[in-house]
Order: C-alpha cells, then sequence, then structure tokens
C-alpha cells in the first residue's frame, strides 16, 4: 500500500511538473504578444460595455458609417486601415475591435454570436446614436443581418462582405480543437501552436489573401501579436467551436434595407457559390465580385472597394443602381 501510494505521488509530482513546466512556457509564448497599438487612425474611444470595455476609431463627418471586422486569430478592427481614411472623408465612421479582439477587453468567457449581436445594437443606441450603414465582414455580416431584422430602425444598409450564415458549419473536427483549446494550461499549448508565426503566415498567404505578395512582415507580425494578446485564446476557442455562428436564413429574406453583397473572386471560407444562396433568399440583394481576391477583398482590392462603397452608400434610386453596377 506504502510503495503503491508513494508511486501514485512520485507520478502526480511528475504531472504537476510537466503542467508547470507546460504553464512558464505558455506565459513565455503569450509574453511575445507585446503591446498592441491602435490599427487605425483617427480618434480612439473607449466604451464601457456590460460584458467588457470595447476600443474603436471614430474620424469623419456626416452620416454615421460603422465597421465591423472579420472573426478569425489576430483579426481587429485593423482590418480596415486600407479603408478607414477614404469612407471617413464622406462619412463619421467607427470602427470598434469587437469583444475578445485586438485592443478590446478579452475576458476569460464563453463567447457566443448572440452576444455580438447585443454588442452591435448597444453600440449603435450608445456611440453613434443614430441609425447606421454598416459594413461588415464574414461572421459580423451575419450578425448586421440579424439586428438589421430585429431592429430595422438602427441600420440604414449593409454591405456585406464574403458573409456567412448561409453555409455549413466548419465541422466535427474543427470543434474538438475549439473545445481544447479552452482547456486550460493544455488549451493555451493547442492555441499557441495554432497561432505560431509560421502558422499564421501560412494561413495569411494561402487562405486570406490570392495575392500572397501583399503578406509582409508587418502584416504577419500585426495578426501574431494581435493573437498572443492576454485572453486572446477564448474567443478563438468560442469561433471554433462554432459558438459564434448565427443562421441567418429566415431573416435574411425578410430584410427590406438595401444590401450589396461584395465577394472576393476566389475566397476560400465562403466560396462565390455561397452567393447564389443569399440572393436566391432575398433577390434585392446585389452582388459584386472583386477579382484576383479572396477573403478580405475590401484591403486586397481598397482603391476599387472604397469607390464602390462610396458610391453605392449614396441615396440611390433603381437607376444609378444599374450605373454604378
Amino acid at each position: 500500500m506504502k510503495k503503491t501510494t508513494s508511486t501514485i505521488a512520485r507520478g502526480a509530482a511528475i504531472a504537476g511538473a510537466g503542467l508547470g513546466a507546460q504553464a512558464a512556457l505558455n506565459a513565455f509564448l503569450c509574453s511575445r504578444g507585446g503591446v498592441l497599438p491602435p490599427g487605425l487612425p483617427g480618434e480612439q474611444r473607449t466604451y464601457d460595455w456590460r460584458l467588457g470595455q470595447i476600443r474603436y476609431a471614430v474620424a469623419g463627418q456626416g452620416p454615421p458609417l460603422v465597421l465591423l471586422h472579420g472573426i478569425g486569430a489576430g483579426c481587429s478592427s485593423f482590418e480596415w486601415r486600407r479603408n478607414f481614411d477614404a469612407l471617413s472623408s464622406r462619412f463619421q465612421v467607427y470602427a470598434p475591435d469587437l469583444l475578445g479582439w485586438g485592443l478590446s477587453e478579452r475576458p476569460a468567457m464563453e463567447h457566443s454570436g448572440r452576444f455580438y449581436v447585443q454588442l452591435i445594437d448597444d453600440f449603435i443606441r450608445s456611440i453613434v446614436t443614430r441609425p447606421a450603414n454598416i459594413v461588415a465582414s464574414s461572421h459580423s455580416a451575419a450578425y448586421a443581418f440579424r439586428l438589421a431584422y430585429t431592429r430595422p430602425e438602427l441600420i440604414t444598409s449593409i454591405i456585406a462582405i464574403c458573409p456567412v450564415g448561409m453555409g455549413p458549419g466548419m465541422g466535427e473536427p474543427i470543434a474538438k480543437l475549439g473545445a481544447l483549446i479552452g482547456i486550460p494550461i493544455l488549451g493555451d499549448s493547442a492555441y499557441y501552436a495554432l497561432t505560431s508565426r509560421a502558422n499564421m503566415a501560412r494561413t495569411l498567404r494561402e487562405e486570406v489573401y490570392a495575392d500572397a505578395g501583399l503578406v509582409d512582415d508587418p502584416l504577419i507580425d500585426r495578426y501574431y501579436n494581435a493573437a498572443h494578446q492576454p485572453g486572446a485564446r477564448y474567443a478563438i476557442s468560442s469561433f471554433l467551436k462554432g459558438d459564434l455562428n448565427i443562421p441567418i436564413q429566415d431573416e435574411f429574406k425578410r430584410l427590406k434595407q438595401p444590401i450589396l453583397l461584395v465577394w472576393g473572386a476566389e475566397s476560400t471560407y465562403t466560396p462565390l457559390s455561397q452567393a447564389r444562396a443569399f440572393q436566391e433568399a432575398n433577390s434585392t440583394a446585389i452582388l459584386h465580385v472583386l477579382q484576383d481576391s479572396r477573403q478580405v477583398p475590401h484591403d486586397e482590392k481598397a482603391d476599387e472597394f472604397n469607390k464602390l462603397a462610396l458610391s453605392w452608400l449614396q441615396p440611390l434610386t433603381a437607376d444609378q443602381e444599374l450605373r454604378i453596377l
């Protein structure tokens, strides 16, 4: 009995030492993120939302326009760096980092698509204080569609870039990885493997951008830095588990606001073929495809996108829509 107890004790001590060493390594990897500077120009402000502090940039005068970034490792409002100045020349532009991303608070909690919809709702009511135009990417576009249906008085129009919500989820293996990342210590290790600099560089070059030449060291460093901020793994864990997905088929077909769908012709996560489901659900939605781009066509083809957005966001007649597109 004493021998068995001694063996168990030694095993526990070895396991504890191993976890301690892993925790120390995880802390080191997290510390490599460094200080994350603001990703956009403009005035830097803070919104004290009920679940955590939200950082956002604001600039310009005119009708309000809210930019909502996509979801993924290292994502933030930095995504709009080639659009922010151009759009703020005609609009008052607000670009928040969603909770768990960028410079906003990253609480140790489960995240959900439902509370991001609520965050956007509260942000428009409390900060913008007027009905707003929305430009949103990937998952954030689905959140904007849901809010446009439940609170139509808050949203004037939507430009949705490679939106999700009509296609299948990411599947069980990805969901299991998300669950693993949620586990203390071991989850940290899985997360830091997923967000290694080499892995993030490969993802940006092969899956996010069509032109790998645009993925330079400063861009990789920015995404890597953002992904290695303390607490960044919690939102990613929920994302991979599928908790940030919201189906919007029923809501989308009932929307009355003007909708412009912008797609990268070579989009990987949301293939161009999925655009047909959106157009079939709501025949008023207009599709514009940007060639030679993938998940962030507004960045890869910024000049073309900015011109399109500035034109389309003006009050439109049917003849103007045809002339622009």
